[in-house]
Parts: structure tokens; C-alpha cells; sequence
């Protein structure tokens, strides 16, 4: 098998792109899940609306610059399971410090 300096650079050059697309795509991810736990914290909405919410921002996005939602979904479907209850176990495992008291 025959190898050329060229032919590496363009599939170097190709996986760097595609990784970059992905970083970009789970950026916005973990923007998006911020944005929906803020948009429903007065609601009683259920983890999986917040979740069809972002995945539906998500897909929009990732057609956007050209990446192929139906390749990616599954993964990325998961992806945020695993923060949401990475998140959610962190929060049980350090509950927030009680509000301060003033006295004078």
C-alpha cells in the first residue's frame, strides 16, 4: 500500500474539519440545555419537553452548517442524557448552600 504526503494531508484535513464540527454542534448543545433549563424553571415541564426543545434547536442548527442530523441524532440524543444526569447527580450530591442571614 502506497501512501503520499498529499492524500494524509487531505484526510487529516477532512477529520479536522469533521471534529470541529462536532465540537461547535456539542458547544451549542451545552448552551441550549442552560437555556432550557432556564426557559422552563417556572414551569412543570418535563425533562423530556426541555429535551425535545433542545434537540429540535439543535437539529435547526446542525442543518445550518451543513452536518447530517440524521447521522448525529442518536449520538447526540444521548450525549445530553449523560449531561443532564451528570448535572442532575451533582446537584444531588452538593445541594446549593443556604441563603445567608443578615443580622444587625
Amino acid at each position: 500500500m502506497k501512501f503520499s504526503l498529499s492524500s494524509i494531508a487531505v484526510a487529516l484535513s477532512t477529520i479536522s474539519g469533521a471534529v470541529q464540527a462536532s465540537e461547535v454542534i456539542y458547544r451549542a448543545g451545552a448552551d441550549l440545555i442552560h437555556v432550557a433549563e432556564q426557559a422552563y424553571a417556572e414551569s412543570d415541564a418535563s425533562g423530556s419537553t426541555k429535551k425535545m426543545a433542545v434537540l429540535k434547536a439543535l437539529e435547526a442548527f446542525a442543518l445550518s452548517i451543513g452536518e447530517n442530523w440524521d447521522a448525529i441524532r442518536a449520538e447526540i440524543s444521548a450525549w445530553i442524557d449523560m449531561v443532564v444526569q451528570s448535572w442532575n447527580k451533582l446537584k444531588e450530591l452538593a445541594p446549593a448552600p443556604a441563603a445567608a442571614t443578615v443580622t444587625a
